[in-house]
């Protein structure tokens, strides 16, 4: 393992007012934390589903006929995916997640 290999780091965001999923073209840092203006940013996982599409935060994934939004569990310091009515979790491995289909945003899905 490389001590230095570069990941990427990447965002889309939920446009609040316009209620519209969007990628960006630039962030705002102000002293380290990254904001958007009447934004939600998402943060890519790492992870692909089974149609090889990129699976970010709040994303909802189908597995076995369950709906799970893909969530970052601070007590297990992992993106997980949680099911919506709440009853079930797992930790989000790409051994896993090309199993799954994504089926939109969680933001995109209630509104």
């Amino acid at each position: 393992m490389d001590l230095y290999e570069q990941r990427k780091i990447k965002f889309k965001a939920w446009d609040i007012e316009a209620k519209l999923l969007m990628r960006l073209h630039s962030i705002a840092s102000v002293k380290g934390e990254l904001m958007k203006k009447d934004h939600v940013l998402l943060q890519f996982t790492g992870c692909f589903d089974k149609a090889q599409e990129e699976i970010y935060e709040k994303d909802i994934l189908l597995k076995d006929n369950v709906k799970y939004c893909v969530v970052w569990s601070a007590t297990e310091c992992r993106w997980c995916a949680q099911s919506v009515d709440g009853q079930g979790l797992f930790n989000l491995d790409p051994e896993e997640t090309i199993h799954l289909t994504r089926i939109g945003n969680l933001f995109e899905l209630t509104t």
